[in-house]
């Protein structure tokens, strides 16, 4: 539905605009003080893997809507991979106890990746389809606005990095996998799906924002502590 990608194109505008891009775009600030934040995310990160494999997909696809809804989810669910490869690299120090590590990660100031990750769930419970599909067209297009940026920042750097690499956008393209853009119009809603559409599309970017805004205070808070 036209609406729909209208919608999307619209919100999108918002995150381009971003404090965190102009963050993470500023060469005054050292590349890897740029990227301090990947350790704080590896809750969200891991946990979005499990929101491809567990709850997005359907177990018993119907019809070619769910079909490409599994595609898309077997693909996504392994991208933490690549995030854990990156972390190596950049060599950050992390907590050396596990007890220590699981603090961190369920800090209160890294709570921000556990509201975004159970809000993106109350989204998709229990959605068909069509709706299921409006918010991953939503969420893609977040992923690809934040990989691209981190993709132009790291190209040339030292580290040869996959998560924040073109590797990543590669996959990220800010659609479905294996669609394009103008799926979205393609599909059909009736006004009661619509509505829950707009609305869902409207609350993934929303918290998206929020999200964007954690990242750039904590890229913003250490560089300046540092």
């Amino acid at each position: 539905m036209m609406q729909i990608k209208k919608l999307i194109d619209s919100e999108r505008i918002r995150l381009d605009q971003s404090n965190l891009l102009k963050t993470l775009d500023n060469p005054s600030i050292p590349l890897k003080n740029r990227l301090i934040f990947l350790p704080s995310i590896a809750y969200f990160v891991m946990s979005f893997g499990d929101l491809n494999k567990y709850i997005l997909p359907f177990q018993s696809p119907k019809n070619s809507w769910e079909n490409i809804i599994n595609i898309h989810t077997a693909e996504d669910a392994e991208h933490w991979i690549w995030f854990i490869q990156d972390l190596e690299k950049l060599n950050y120090a992390l907590p050396e106890s596990f007890t220590e590590t699981l603090k961190q990660l369920w800090a209160k100031e890294n709570n921000e990746n556990q509201i975004l990750f159970f809000e993106l769930i109350d989204l998709i419970h229990n959605q068909p389809a069509n709706i299921r599909l409006a918010i991953i067209e939503a969420i893609e297009v977040t992923g690809n606005v934040i990989f691209s940026k981190l993709r132009d920042i790291t190209h040339n750097s030292e580290y040869q990095l996959s998560y924040c690499s073109d590797i990543h956008v590669n996959k990220e393209t800010g659609h479905t996998i294996g669609q394009d853009e103008n799926m979205i119009n393609q599909i059909t809603f009736t006004e009661a799906e619509r509505e829950i559409a707009v609305q869902s599309v409207k609350r993934v970017f929303k918290a998206f924002v929020r999200w964007y805004e954690y990242l750039d205070k904590l890229i913003v808070t250490q560089y300046n502590q540092d």
